[in-house]
């Protein structure tokens, strides 16, 4: 599936960044949305790499993925598997890094063109 993210306009592919797990000492390739704090949670989605993509996460601590096909981790919670191409054009995968309302709404309002 093709992958692109909503800000401020639509881009192409989403970032992967680096996710410290606390306790374990160990740093995994993640997408990460939202924020820690009252109201509000932050969203993690574990991300296998390609063995390209894993090498330059690895020097620059970010990179994009353009494709990935849903997944689930061993623990059975959601996981993006990059891939190389799409699968399918039917059917897309999303990040939205819009604002979401304030302290519990549910209102995309970060992104409005006004038209």
């Amino acid at each position: 599936m093709k992958v692109y993210t909503i800000e401020s306009g639509i881009s192409e592919g989403a970032i992967v960044e680096k996710l410290a797990l606390k306790g374990a000492g160990i740093e995994i390739p993640a997408i990460i949305v939202g924020e820690d704090g009252r109201g509000r949670e932050r969203g993690i989605l574990p991300v296998q790499l390609t063995n390209g993509q894993y090498k330059e996460w690895q020097e620059k601590g970010r990179v994009r993925i353009e494709f990935a096909e849903v997944g689930t981790t061993k623990a059975g919670k959601p996981k993006l598997f990059a891939k190389d191409s799409a699968g399918t054009d039917e059917t897309i995968i999303c990040v939205f890094r819009t604002h979401i309302g304030f302290r519990g709404g549910n209102n995309h309002t970060g992104d409005r063109s006004g038209e």
